[in-house]
Formats: structure tokens, sequence, C-alpha cells
């Protein structure tokens, strides 16, 4: 249950670093998947799934251009920068009442 809730600053890593990636279609992933498309998502840990994703991605020169064009646009607003001014409004809201 804790990786199926889970979402890793590994996997913001590989969006700033302008990276595509295989992972599991856990909740939270396919929440910023489905608003960036910055991943491969597959529902098991098969290895021929795997294999079947990582080759899919190697292969498919226009699959993994547009992947690595989305991380490069989602790193501009998932990043601390844009997170600090929401911990900064809450912590205000909540000392200032």
């Amino acid at each position: 249950m804790n990786q199926w809730l889970a979402l890793p600053n590994k996997f913001f890593d590989y969006i700033h670093a302008g990276l595509p990636q295989v992972t599991m279609n856990y909740p939270e992933y396919k929440r910023i998947n489905d608003q960036f498309e910055v991943a491969v998502l597959i529902d098991d840990l098969a290895p021929e799934r795997i294999a079947a994703a990582i080759n899919n991605l190697l292969s498919d020169e226009v699959l993994y251009n547009k992947l690595r064009s989305n991380c490069l646009k989602a790193r501009l607003e998932l990043n601390w920068q844009h997170e600090e001014k929401k911990l900064i409004s809450f912590y205000r809201s909540v000392f200032n009442s």
C-alpha cells in the first residue's frame, strides 16, 4: 500500500533531467502523467512487460521525443519554486489565524 500511494523524488528527478521513464500505473504517477504525459505506465512488474515498455520507448523516437519535450515543460511547473509559494501560503493561513 505504501508504494501504491507514494510519489518518490526519483519520479521528479527524471522529469527534471528531461528523461522519459517507465513506471508503475499507480494513482499518483497516473495523476501527474495524465496532466503532463512524461512516462510510460505499466500495470504489472512482469519482466516481459517491463522489457516491452523499455524497448518501445527506445525504438519509438516520436514517443521518446514527445515524452522528453513534456518533461521539459513539466519541470517548469513541478519544482520547488512553485511549491514553496503553496507552502508559504499555507503557513501564513495557519499562523495568521
